[in-house]
């Protein structure tokens, strides 16, 4: 894809940006770089880097929460990849992979934490699967963890420390994007610099077209796992029961106990 192109706003229905949400789009504007998997050729310019067409990049992070500031309550991300992504946050699967994405247009959540009910977790999991069609290649993302008591956590794409670090794989197994999954061999994900392919300014006007939130394609809040299996699985007995694990895959023909409750996600485009 070609790197001048511009970040466009989505003119679906949204809910116009509140101001954590345009300091965090800032960020990601200003501080974020364009990552993808380790061994990358040409990062040094002066064209954006680009691998063969159809390869897939999966990158985790794990982000471990303060003891100090309560319980964590949310966490909003900012997300585009070049070419189509899909997003698990703590191993549910927040956005499914979109062929029709286009690298210009950013996707926006708010995912409440616990994102299932009643679950504890010392640390907030982030899986990505970017896939490039053709061309330029990478996928950047800002993210945001809220909590009951304290100042929110920002990080980004681009920075890594003894205890964030972005670590990308294009050969992964089964259950890559859960918090069980030992990833201890994965390498630091490649930074593309910013003098090589920067993130466009400009276009960023956080013009929204549409009043009031958008819910995919419930309340807001908490639901019914069933109901989570519902949305993201077609056909699943009628959405009617399953476990809390195939919130992720949904096998049409399993039927689980009683479900247990999870959080659905609040969505929004940019």
């Amino acid at each position: 894809m070609s790197s001048t192109g511009k970040l466009a706003l989505s003119t679906k229905r949204g809910r116009a940006l509140i101001p954590s949400d345009q300091a965090l789009l800032t960020t990601l504007q200003t501080k974020a770089n364009w990552i993808w998997c380790p061994d990358m050729k040409d990062l040094d310019g002066p064209d954006p880097p680009s691998t063969p067409e159809g390869e897939q990049c999966i990158i985790r992070n794990k982000f471990f929460y303060p003891t100090n500031k309560g319980r964590p309550t949310n966490t909003t991300l900012i997300i585009t990849a070049d070419d189509y992504m899909a997003l698990y946050v703590d191993g549910v699967e927040i956005q499914p992979a979109d062929v029709g994405h286009t690298w210009t247009r950013m996707y926006a959540f708010q995912v409440p934490l616990p994102v299932i009910q009643n679950q504890t977790a010392s640390s907030l999991l982030l899986g990505i699967r970017g896939v490039n069609t053709f061309g330029y290649v990478g996928l950047v993302l800002a993210v945001q963890v809220a909590y009951e008591t304290g100042d929110p956590d920002v990080f980004y794409t681009g920075l890594s420390d003894d205890t964030n670090e972005w670590r990308g794989q294009r050969l992964f197994d089964e259950g890559w994007e859960q918090p069980w999954y030992n990833a201890d061999g994965w390498r630091p994900a490649d930074k593309i610099p910013q003098s090589v392919r920067p993130l466009p300014t400009r276009p960023f006007r956080c013009r929204m077209s549409g009043g009031g939130v958008r819910i995919d394609p419930l309340r807001r809040g908490r639901t019914m796992v069933a109901l989570c299996c519902k949305t993201m699985c077609s056909g699943l007995n009628s959405g009617r029961r399953c476990h809390t694990t195939p919130l992720r895959r949904c096998p049409k023909t399993q039927i689980g106990p009683p479900p247990r409750h999870c959080h659905l996600s609040l969505k929004w485009f940019l």
